[in-house]
């Protein structure tokens, strides 16, 4: 019976850099079980999540020493997480029991949850055009969240204080990602609808950035899960299948934590396909030219119609209303002006 039990191995790289004026913990659990003869050597990954200072160490409890060129892929996991904030998340996490049904049997009812009217855009370096979007946001007050993609904002750039707002934002890091320009999100939550706001994850990777965020609106029925909206952005340049692997498996740890509640996943996929996960994809308008690169899936059953405007600013991106099914003609935002599913015009380089 001993026999059984499968010998166990434990890498841990960690390392701690400074990046302005925050020290980030950064790093990779491996997890190496030795089955008996007849199975296949398996090995787990988790990502340690941690922004507390922690003793480093350069090898795990095998006492083996690693190769220059091993350490350097495992620390290109190198993740950030939020303030006071330690959790290990594993991405191999299997699903339980009640959760392995099929996509439509597993969706949620949208009439179960106060949805918000959602702006979505990529504004393509938000410093440009932040007197234009704050000029936008004086005339919609029906808007609840907000999510915007290539903010370009970095390490430098100031706060920004929008009133009646919360602001959630993972700007690029150069170092994490590779590359100096372009990238950031950025998500502002209403007051209006929500004020219990809480940051899951907020990482930055070579192939994608992402944020993850739990929302409790002012209405939401008692003891019910929270409304949880993943925000991504995924390079022209990167690594689709394994930004896309990534991002599932996120998905999946997060709609197991909160026991199947509605989760959302949106932003610029940049022909990124996300369709194997089996939601239901609410933005029917093209969002650059006449293509539909920023989407927005969930697993609640025809919860949004979708609508456009025209770019803002000098962005070749369209502004993207999801309004949910559920509201009434005097909650559509964009009302005064009809959408015409008009293609975005390219941009001269």
């Amino acid at each position: 019976m001993l026999k059984q039990i499968p010998e166990m191995e434990c890498h841990i790289d960690l390392s701690q850099e400074m990046f302005g004026s925050q020290i980030y913990t950064r790093g990779t659990i491996f997890m190496e079980y030795k089955q008996t003869e007849e199975q296949d050597r398996k090995t787990q990954k988790f990502i340690l999540l941690c922004t507390k200072n922690i003793d480093v160490t350069e090898h795990g409890s095998t006492g083996k020493d690693e190769s220059g060129d091993k350490k350097k892929k495992r620390q290109k996991a190198a993740v950030t997480s939020t303030e006071d904030s330690r959790r290990t998340l594993n991405l191999n996490q299997q699903k339980q029991p009640d959760q392995e049904k099929s996509p439509n049997k597993s969706k949620t009812n949208v009439f179960d949850f106060s949805l918000p009217t959602i702006l979505m855009t990529n504004v393509r370096s938000l410093p440009k055009k932040i007197q234009e979007l704050k000029k936008m946001l004086k005339k919609l007050k029906n808007i609840g969240l907000i999510c915007i993609t290539e903010t370009w904002y970095n390490d430098n750039s100031p706060d920004l204080h929008q009133d009646g707002y919360q602001v959630v934002r993972v700007d690029r890091d150069a170092w994490l990602t590779g590359r100096r320009r372009g990238g950031g999100l950025m998500m502002l939550v209403n007051n209006a609808w929500a004020t219990v706001v809480q940051e899951e994850l907020l990482l930055n990777t070579e192939d994608y950035e992402l944020m993850v965020v739990s929302i409790i609106p002012h209405d939401h029925t008692e003891g019910a899960p929270p409304l949880t909206f993943i925000q991504v952005y995924i390079p022209p340049k990167a690594r689709k299948t394994k930004a896309a692997k990534d991002i599932a498996d996120i998905y999946d740890a997060f709609k197991i934590k909160y026991h199947g509640g509605p989760v959302f996943l949106l932003g610029d996929f940049n022909h990124c396909k996300m369709d194997f996960l089996g939601l239901e994809q609410y933005v029917t308008c093209p969002t650059r030219e006449q293509n539909i690169l920023d989407k927005c899936y969930g697993n609640v059953q025809g919860a949004y119609n979708c609508k456009c405007r025209s770019p803002l600013g000098s962005s070749d991106h369209n502004v993207i209303f999801l309004i949910p099914k559920d509201k009434s003609d005097e909650s559509d935002p964009s009302k005064d002006e009809k959408c015409k599913h008009e293609k975005t015009k390219s941009k001269k380089k």
